[in-house]
């Protein structure tokens, strides 16, 4: 080796964590690897629980719309009159695809 790559590993070699510094070579290597991977690994999960949520919450969104259409088509003529509404419009908005919105 030459000089250069000597002093460049004496150099490195302090930054390393005092819990990295178990042995040198190889096993270091492994050591960050499998620090890594679980560092990938966690962000996987936390990505997945949200969206896990983001998921069940319009799942949440579009059950309530959903019910809210299903009520505003078994109200009667005279309910929708006093709401401003016409049968039209409460057959139509209960039709209309709750994914959509």
């Amino acid at each position: 080796m030459s000089m250069h790559n000597e002093g460049r590993e004496r150099r490195f070699s302090p930054r390393i964590r005092p819990s990295l510094r178990r042995e040198e070579g190889s096993h270091l290597v492994s050591i960050v690897a499998q620090r890594a991977h679980r560092l990938r690994a966690r962000a996987m999960r936390m990505a997945a629980r949200r969206a896990l949520r983001r998921l069940l919450s319009r799942l949440r969104r579009w059950r309530q719309q959903r019910l809210e259409a299903q009520e505003l088509a078994a109200l009667s003529d005279r309910e929708l009159r006093d709401m401003g509404v016409t049968r039209y419009d409460a057959r139509h908005e209960a039709r209309e695809a709750y994914w959509w919105r």
